[in-house]
């Protein structure tokens, strides 16, 4: 065995062992040196000192609190009891309410609305400025040349109506006639402590004036009669003339009493 095993021995595999290991001291010993080098390139620059300003940051107590105190953040409360029926048709119906506003179609409503809305209140602002009476729109276009009820040197106070009246009425100047007794009626209520008698009132101002009153109805009878004819133009003959001064006539004689 032991002359087998000499017989095996290489002298080259001796000298090819330590040739190894020679060259792997060398390059230990080259990355050393190297490394070494380079640590001496950094170490020869200066080092610099940090003089940036540190800011120290504090936590805001009183915002602590308050998340304490928000229900948001109290994880472990007791949960709300169950909604009653009440409450849940309430919150139902606002969310109705809700979806409707944020519908398609309310928002095209809304848009017709202000504009009808907007005419509205023109018109109106119209009939108030200007005092008008609605039925005077649709009056005959001869009543713009109609004068006042009323000439400017009249006195109601001290008018003699029957008298003026059943003059009228002799010469067959039926409208002259009907004019007078409204102009009676309004003397008579006026007397009353019913209405304010004031020259530029419109008939429209003592129709309000009588407004929820007894007079209300009867007078806006006498009203349209006396409207019709001064304003529309319209002529009576005898026979309608004395069935329509019988309005007059009924509500002079309610006054007196």
């Amino acid at each position: 065995m032991r002359i087998m095993m000499i017989l095996q021995f290489n002298p080259l595999s001796i000298f090819q062992s330590t040739s190894i290991n020679f060259i792997t001291r060398i390059a230990i010993q080259f990355l050393l040196v190297f490394c070494c080098s380079f640590s001496n390139l950094f170490a020869s620059k200066p080092l610099t000192s940090d003089t940036s300003i540190v800011e120290l940051k504090t936590i805001d107590t009183t915002k602590i609190e308050n998340f304490r105190s928000d229900s948001d953040f109290i994880y472990d409360r007791i949960p709300p009891p169950p909604e009653t029926p009440w409450e849940s048709f309430k919150r139902w119906f606002w969310e109705q309410i809700a979806k409707l506003f944020n519908s398609n179609e309310f928002s095209i409503f809304w848009d017709y609305f202000k504009w009808i809305l907007i005419v509205v209140l023109i018109f109106l602002a119209i009939l108030w400025i200007f005092k008008s009476e609605i039925r005077g729109v649709f009056i005959n276009k001869k009543a713009s040349n109609v004068p006042h009820f009323i000439a400017a040197d009249e006195n109601i106070h001290e008018m003699n109506f029957d008298v003026l009246i059943e003059k009228a009425i002799n010469e067959k100047n039926y409208k002259e006639a009907i004019r007078l007794s409204y102009l009676k009626v309004l003397k008579q209520l006026t007397d009353a402590d019913l209405i304010r008698w004031e020259i530029d009132k419109t008939n429209l101002d003592y129709a309000n004036e009588l407004a929820n009153s007894e007079y209300e109805f009867p007078f806006n009878k006498v009203t349209k009669v006396f409207e019709y004819l001064w304003y529309g133009d319209f002529e009576l003959n005898s026979t309608q003339f004395n069935v329509e001064i019988k309005k007059f006539i009924e509500l002079s004689t309610k006054l007196k009493n």
